[in-house]
């Protein structure tokens, strides 16, 4: 149980951030809870936009690249198969069942309801549910946390989980409904990728790191 100290530091955090989201959001509604935590986002959008670049694909696979190149492959096999699974279902069920729900921008365009957007920032459109980029961040920071064996990482991994999140409503691209859902796929991407790298590596011993 202290072996895993750091992960459920961050597991009580970033599900904390996840409940009291969907509180707000079952409080005050779709419209009213997105444009309330949209316009408490303080940074200004080119900082929000560094941000997000924490849960983007991009990002992920070069940490996977990194931490390969540093021979740490028991981590580089965990982090791609978190990001691997929980972008996976993410985009599954964006392109598919929920293929129909639509971006901030676009709701609210069909709503005929006025959305102040920033000139030159363009969100997209459609294939809103659940967010990607959050089930990136929840997986892969996560995955770090649980791969970590100090609290205070723990607590810098969780504010980059939370900042990544709360990044997709501050640019327009997501409802908070979308990132508490892309949060709880990216959190249980970390135990499915566990338990999968876990029968990998007893098939592949030399994907082990050399102690």
């Amino acid at each position: 149980m202290q072996k895993r100290a750091p992960f459920f530091l961050w597991l009580l955090l970033c599900c904390s951030f996840l409940v009291l989201l969907l509180a707000f959001r079952i409080r005050n509604g779709k419209l009213e809870s997105f444009l309330l935590l949209q316009q408490h986002a303080k940074f200004p959008l080119e900082t929000w936009k560094l941000i997000t670049f924490l849960g983007d694909g991009i990002f992920a696979a070069t940490l996977v690249a990194v931490l390969a190149i540093q021979k740490n492959k028991e981590l580089a096999l965990k982090i791609l198969l978190t990001w691997l699974i929980g972008a996976g279902i993410a985009q599954g069920l964006k392109n598919t069942v929920y293929a129909h729900r639509l971006r901030p921008i676009e709701w609210f365009k069909q709503k005929n309801l006025p959305l102040a957007i920033p000139d030159g920032h363009e969100p997209h459109r459609t294939h809103s549910f659940p967010s990607g980029h959050t089930a990136t961040a929840f997986g892969v920071w996560g995955m770090m946390a649980y791969c970590s064996r100090r609290k205070w990482h723990a607590l810098g991994f969780a504010a980059l989980t939370i900042l990544a999140a709360w990044s997709r409503i501050a640019l327009f691209q997501h409802f908070p409904a979308d990132v508490v859902a892309g949060g709880l796929i990216g959190t249980c991407s970390i135990f499915a990728a566990v338990w999968l790298s876990g029968q990998v590596e007893h098939k592949f011993p030399q994907l082990r790191n050399k102690h």
